[in-house]
């Protein structure tokens, strides 16, 4: 940490001439100390003085210019060092500053995706509301609600947007409609059926419901089913309003059963009026026609007939 310190703050020619004032000090030094004691002792102290400094110096600025050069080396190294830092550092920021603007890239495409989605699903949702009375819903492989149109909620009476995620046979149980959806969603293949009977357990009220009802897969690219489409019509109306028919058609063959009606050209006789039925024998008219309608006779005579047959009777009157 010191060397570092020295090093940046002088650099090594400014230490170089430190180092060289300091041997200079240092032979005075020992020029000025033995020169003091050459004062005591004379002749020795002087030789002293001057043998002392040319012994000492000179290994003292070999060690300090080795010295030297090993800090101008350590400084190389560190500048050296200290380059490939700054441009590794350099390196590494310019890479983040990357993927720091891809993350905000992808965050910001993230962000356009969902309100793409969200419009998207507010779409379909205000589409599937305006079906009228078509029970519409989107399911997931697990059979739970994706999406719900306000008709087929109001059968649970609650918002589409409380449906979602829920189960509608943990709702209302119905074991046959379950293993319908299931065998549409490992099949793949479509359902369709009509007047499908169903009693609501929550509205007894409504005694049995009838319902037309289809139900079709939906597959991705790799062509796996990932969720299911129901689609689901009130019949009820429809079905009573059919039974009523065929049992009004029902009544009104069984009435004309009892209705005889004759037509087409009867052969009679243009004396006796007696008619030649189908097995080719003469019958008085009021029996044929009594057994080919329901018409019953009653017999008179007439006024015409009364002078003629009964005249004293007739003259009487």
């Amino acid at each position: 940490m010191l060397f570092r310190t020295v090093l940046t703050r002088f650099g090594v020619i400014k230490l170089t001439g430190i180092l060289t004032a300091f041997c200079v000090l240092l032979s005075l030094s020992f020029y000025l100390v033995f020169s003091f004691i050459a004062g005591e002792v004379r002749g020795i102290g002087i030789f002293l003085s001057l043998l002392i400094p040319s012994l000492v110096a000179p290994p003292v600025c070999i060690i300090l210019l080795r010295l030297n050069r090993s800090l101008y080396q350590a400084q190389e190294e560190l500048l050296r060092t200290q380059e490939g830092l700054e441009r590794r550092v350099a390196e590494r920021t310019e890479e983040l500053d990357e993927k720091n603007e891809r993350l905000r890239n992808e965050i910001q495409e993230k962000k356009q995706a969902e309100a793409a989605l969200q419009r998207e699903r507010a779409l379909l949702q205000t589409v599937m509301n305006s079906a009228g009375n078509a029970h519409l819903a989107y399911l997931d492989r697990s059979l739970n609600y994706v999406l719900v149109n306000e008709t087929l909620a109001a059968i649970y009476r609650r918002r589409p947007e409380e449906m979602i995620g829920k189960n509608p046979f943990a709702l209302i149980p119905n074991a046959e409609g379950e293993a319908i959806c299931s065998k549409v969603r490992d099949t793949g293949k479509a359902f369709e059926v009509h007047d499908f009977p169903f009693e609501f357990p929550n509205q007894p009220e409504r005694g049995v419901t009838y319902w037309d009802w289809t139900l079709h897969a939906v597959k991705n690219p790799g062509d796996h089913v990932i969720g299911l489409v129901l689609s689901a019509y009130d019949s009820t109306e429809r079905k009573r309003d059919k039974d009523r028919m065929e049992q009004l058609v029902l009544e009104l063959q069984e009435a004309l059963a009892k209705v005889k009606t004759l037509s087409g050209l009867l052969p009679i006789c243009a004396s006796c009026k007696k008619i030649r039925n189908d097995q080719g024998y003469w019958e008085q008219i009021e029996t044929y026609i009594s057994g080919h309608s329901e018409a019953e006779f009653t017999h008179g005579i007439c006024p015409e007939c009364m002078k003629k047959l009964y005249p004293e009777l007739s003259e009487k009157k």
